[in-house]
């Protein structure tokens, strides 16, 4: 059975060669003869060219020829082919490393270069580092990502991932090291991303991103770089819904109405921002009791919040006197911030802005003020971690919960009514057995429990709410799996001079468990109790002091905070002790250059 990998033995032009004609096309010849399979997703040509490159294979060569759309090589220009590492023999052989080969149509050689490393996490595809011109954009030197877009296609004068072409793309290797060399001295926006489909582009919303310096100057020592792919989201931060839930379910209701606001946006906006009741506005629309005035006829349909739309919005119905929320939650099943409203009319109309969030230049919603079909808004709650617990609700079997409060974030504003409610209604369980607790408000949505005597291990916890209507059944508001402590660990470490200033980031690989991010205040971190299983150590720089990474974004092109990885696999054992692991730790490293 042939188990051998195919490899290049022969190419054209020669590696190195000069004055290469320009229409030369390029072959590669292999040691035996490859799978038909291989196609244009395994060819890379930079700098990449307008129309679509020809791949043929020709028993044990690859013969690749230029679209006529480009006209040829451009003269006096250096050009870069790799060929993957996963072009295959007939027999299903991978050729592993990926083959590089520069030649030029001048007499020599262009003198920039940059290398790095790519952080991919769950790497399902090839790992691609794309440079975009900065510095010398015209329609020369800046080509459309679409043939199509040619004829009428003018470049900005700052890079667009979404409409041009890269000036020089190359392929990240299986530890995710790059390397370019002879690229063109100039400045260039850095962006790397996992081409999962084989397109050779970044996929926004499907594929990991990685945003790099937004203006590099490429030279000769260029400094390295170091990226780390993660999801972006490239669109505004908008309202998606807004929905009106009446406190009551009475269709026989009187005029005036009291209830929340659940509102939803396109994706999830930073916490800190999003809770600030200030940032939310409630208006009245000409029509209701406020104006008395006649109602405006609006358009069917909620109004959508992009840019497009902002100016026409603005021209909508009159807004009267803001009225004003009473207080915000947040509801994890759904994923909607819940405002607690005042008394509102029946069936009238109103807009709620939302201004100041993250991304977001002007958000605008319009609902009406009716009544909810019964039981559709299932109030609810969520546990918050204890600042000594990781991501599962991890408590130990000796003393669980008998002197220690933990904290519950609520769906819904605990005013009196359902406060008391709450502490009528509201029962602990461990599997089938009530236990005894005490409640403590400790913010408009938020409140503690505390339990009266120990939990055994290996249980399930509940919290659940009787609902008030006599035949109903109990609701579940939270719940958690007590974990034993024989089974928690921990780990400590000194912090290298070079992280001083960073936040650590552990994640949880083989265990289900959110991340944990702590930036030092000592010289000595501690981390425990721990779920034992295996475990990744990252550091991040948090330039903008929020405590969470930020990815960066392409609009406008802001680059990704400083992201290392120390330690990509640490196991912590089954044990009631911390492991120190400061001797595993790189002490230096050249990630803090980037700051």
């Amino acid at each position: 059975m042939d188990l051998q990998s195919p490899y290049v033995v022969a190419v054209y032009p020669a590696p190195g060669a000069t004055y290469v004609p320009r229409a030369a096309g390029v072959t590669v010849q292999f040691s035996k003869w490859i799978d038909r399979g291989t196609n244009l997703g395994q060819v890379l040509l930079s700098p990449p060219m307008p129309g679509r490159l020809k791949v043929k294979v020709d028993e044990d060569r690859l013969v690749i020829r230029l679209p006529k759309a480009a006209g040829g090589l451009k003269p006096n220009t250096t050009y870069r082919v790799s060929i993957l590492g996963s072009v295959k023999d007939l027999h299903g052989n991978a050729m592993g490393n990926a083959f590089s080969l520069a030649f030029t149509t001048g007499a020599g050689f262009d003198s920039g270069t940059v290398s790095g490393h790519v952080d991919a996490p769950d790497r399902k595809g090839t790992i691609l580092v794309a440079l975009y011109r900065v510095s010398g954009r015209d329609s020369n030197s800046v080509l459309p990502r679409l043939l199509s877009q040619e004829p009428a296609f003018h470049p900005d004068s700052l890079p667009s991932v979404g409409s041009e072409l890269p000036a020089f793309l190359i392929s990240a290797d299986s530890m995710g090291a790059f390397a370019f060399d002879s690229v063109t001295q100039g400045r260039y926006a850095v962006l790397a991303f996992e081409d999962v489909n084989g397109n050779l582009a970044p996929d926004f919303g499907f594929e990991p991103i990685g945003v790099g310096s937004a203006d590099l100057p490429l030279t000769p020592r260029t400094p390295k770089q170091f990226l780390h792919l993660a999801s972006l989201d490239t669109g505004f931060l908008r309202v998606s819904s807004v929905r009106f839930v009446a406190d009551s379910t009475d269709s026989t209701a009187k005029d005036s109405l009291q209830g929340i606001l659940r509102v939803k946006f396109t994706y999830p906006p930073r916490l800190d921002s999003a809770a600030d009741i200030r940032r939310y506005h409630l208006m009245a629309l000409a029509g209701t009791d406020t104006s008395k005035s006649k109602p405006k006829e609006s358009d069917a349909g909620p109004k959508d919040s992009s840019k497009a739309e902002v100016k026409a919005e603005m021209k909508a119905p009159i807004k009267t006197e803001e009225i004003p929320l009473t207080a915000i939650g947040w509801d994890p099943e759904s994923g909607e911030w819940v405002l607690e409203t005042p008394v509102l009319q029946r069936d009238a109309r109103y807009r709620l802005e939302v201004q100041g969030l993250l991304d977001t230049v002007y958000g605008t919603r319009e609902f009406t003020a009716s009544i909810s079909p019964p039981d559709s808004e299932p109030w609810t709650a969520s546990f918050l971690a204890p600042p000594d617990a990781s991501g599962l609700l991890t408590l130990s079997s000796g003393d669980l919960l008998s002197a220690k409060d933990f904290q519950l974030l609520s769906s819904r504003a605990l005013n009196a009514t359902r406060w008391r409610a709450l502490q009528e209604r509201l029962e602990a369980r461990v599997d089938t057995e009530a236990v005894k607790m005490e409640l403590a408000l400790s913010s408009p949505v938020q409140f503690s429990v505390r339990l009266s005597a120990p939990l055994p291990s290996g249980q399930n916890f509940e919290l659940r709410l009787k609902h008030a209507r006599p035949d109903s059944t109990f609701q579940t508001l939270a719940s958690a799996h007590v974990v034993d402590s024989l089974k928690l660990g921990g780990l400590r470490f000194h912090v290298p001079a070079v992280w001083k200033g960073w936040t650590f980031l552990l994640q949880a690989r083989s265990i289900a468990a959110t991340e944990w991010a702590v930036k030092p205040v000592a010289d000595t971190v501690s981390l425990a109790p721990l779920v034992a299983g295996r475990y990744r150590l990252s550091a991040f720089f948090d330039s903008d002091g929020d405590r969470a990474w930020t990815p960066g974004s392409l609009r406008p092109w802001t680059p990704q905070e400083p992201y290392a990885v120390l330690l990509d696999s640490l196991d912590v054992p089954a044990a009631d002790t911390v492991t120190d692991v400061t001797s595993l730790l790189p002490a230096d490293t050249v990630f803090s250059r980037a700051r």
